[in-house]
């Protein structure tokens, strides 16, 4: 999958994996009763650096990712360029393809948690 296209639970679970948590403590989670999925940590945190600062801006400082605003939306650029709605997904969209390049493999299907339907192999 492209890394300009991961947002929320999909981009959060790379941005874990690229922080080097395993594959095995990220899952990707149904929020009972939404059609919401979310990145969760060791089988209970929620995991999201993709929409929460608390999470995204220690990896944003400690790494030097630049954030500006771009044509509507936001630009980061980490070893190389990426855009986003939000300024927390291009900086994390710019991590994630500086650790593991332009494309990411499908997360499979046992990265997801109950009730979460894979559409051919990716969320």
């Amino acid at each position: 999958m492209r890394v300009s296209l991961l947002t929320d639970a999909l981009l959060d679970y790379w941005v874990g994996r690229a922080e080097g948590i395993p594959a095995d403590q990220l899952r990707i989670q149904l929020v009972p009763r939404t059609d919401m999925l979310i990145c969760v940590r060791g089988g209970k945190q929620r995991f999201d650096p993709s929409t929460n600062p608390a999470v995204s801006w220690p990896i944003i400082d400690r790494i030097g990712v630049r954030i500006g605003p771009y044509l509507g939306g936001w630009e980061a650029t980490y070893c190389g360029w990426q855009a986003g709605a939000t300024g927390l997904e291009a900086a994390m969209r710019a991590y994630v393809a500086a650790v593991f390049g332009a494309d990411v493999p499908d997360v499979a299907q046992s990265t997801l948690g109950e009730n979460v339907p894979a559409c051919e192999g990716t969320l």
